[in-house]
């Protein structure tokens, strides 16, 4: 049986909401976000040509389940897609919980998360 993981955002020591960490975005407000949940996948994807035939460039990815406490105290599970510096660094850390320093920007009302230049996944401590 899988151990219920969480999507862990640094910023309170309660739970935040997504749209509350979208208001303090729109603010300009820069936080630093400690994301943390099961890696479940380390990989490449290679360059190609888009549908507009703009060209793109290989980059590496990882997948990471968490989930998010929702108002009601329900558990919503959430795959995220971030793109990593070298995915090889994740590759020990493949179905352990990891934490991982991230950063976040709004767009329209979702939330992107990106890995912080040069940050590197830990072991996190069992919530």
């Amino acid at each position: 049986m899988m151990k219920q993981l969480k999507l862990f955002l640094k910023l309170k020591p309660q739970s935040l909401r997504i749209s509350m960490l979208q208001e303090k975005l729109n603010q300009g407000i820069n936080q630093m976000i400690n994301l943390q949940g099961t890696l479940i996948n380390a990989f490449r994807v290679d360059g190609g040509k888009g549908k507009d035939g703009k060209e793109y460039e290989a980059r590496d990815k990882v997948q990471i389940l968490g989930s998010l406490e929702l108002p009601n105290g329900e558990i919503k599970h959430e795959l995220v897609d971030l793109t990593v510096e070298d995915s090889r660094l994740f590759e020990p850390f493949k179905n352990q919980v990891i934490s991982i320093s991230c950063g976040a920007m709004a767009v329209g009302r979702n939330v992107i998360f990106y890995v912080r230049k040069g940050a590197k996944p830990v072991l996190a401590e069992q919530m």
